[in-house]
């Protein structure tokens, strides 16, 4: 599972959706509409998934049960249907 956390977190803090691209040791591991971008888009707004207590937030995905090179995240904001923004965006290696 991948967990997301802050402190202190604030309702603006979780309104944008999440990005998560799930990088496979082996592409052949992705369904076969996804082999042609080597990543799994696990995009999802999390924003029905954040328990919030005492100023924190948390939220959990649950990831495929492949082997993960690496997994890239982060939020965007869409300007029009052609190009998106990340104010964040972050790249997490997974150990062997």
């Amino acid at each position: 599972q991948l967990v997301f956390a802050k402190e202190p977190c604030e309702a603006k803090d979780t309104a944008l959706p999440f990005f998560v691209h799930v990088v496979p040791k082996e592409v052949e591991d992705l369904p076969a509409g996804r082999r042609e971008y080597g990543f799994d888009a696990l995009g999802f707004n999390l924003a029905d998934r954040w328990v919030f207590w005492r100023g924190r937030c948390l939220a959990e995905l649950r990831l495929p049960g492949y082997r993960i090179d690496h997994i890239r995240t982060g939020q965007f904001v869409a300007e029009d249907e052609s190009s998106a923004s990340a104010p964040w965006s972050v790249e997490i290696p997974v150990a062997p």
